[in-house]
Parts: structure tokens; sequence; C-alpha cells
């Protein structure tokens, strides 16, 4: 009996979760964004800065790599979305 409330809250669980997406225009390419971290070169596809998008594969990157890669707007405030 215990096997099965736990199934469903496990199944329910997964049916409660947020997301929030944020529709501003970024203007890309624009060279006023960063693109940071500690990434390969390989699997950064688009960067915002030369390219209309936002792009990292870390497949392209290979299995060896441990990124952690950031692209960040001086112009887009997102505090209202981390709030």
């Amino acid at each position: 009996m215990q096997k099965i409330i736990l199934s469903i809250l496990v199944l329910f669980s997964f049916q409660l979760g947020n997301s929030q997406v944020i529709n501003q225009p970024a203007n890309w390419p624009n060279t006023n964004w960063t693109t940071s971290g500690t990434y390969a070169e390989a699997g950064l596809l688009a960067d915002p800065t030369l390219a209309d998008s936002f792009t990292f594969d870390d497949d392209a990157a290979g299995s060896t790599s441990d990124d952690d890669v950031a692209s960040e707007s001086p112009v887009i405030d997102l505090t209202a979305a981390f709030d």
C-alpha cells in the first residue's frame, strides 16, 4: 500500500513543476552581450555577439569537456524573472 501511495505522489510531483518563459527581444547579434565561462570553443555554435542566436552543443564540445557557459546582457533586466 505504501508503494502505491509513493508511486502516485511521485507521478503527480512531476505535474506540479513550474517554469517561466520570458519573451523579450534580444536584438542579436549584439556586441553588448558578453559570453563567458569555461567551455570548449567547439561547443559554442552560435555566439549572440556574432550570430542571431545563442547555441551551445555539449556533444560538439566533446565527452571530456566540463562546460560552464553564460551569455549576459546589459540590456535585458531579468531581475523580475529571478524574483
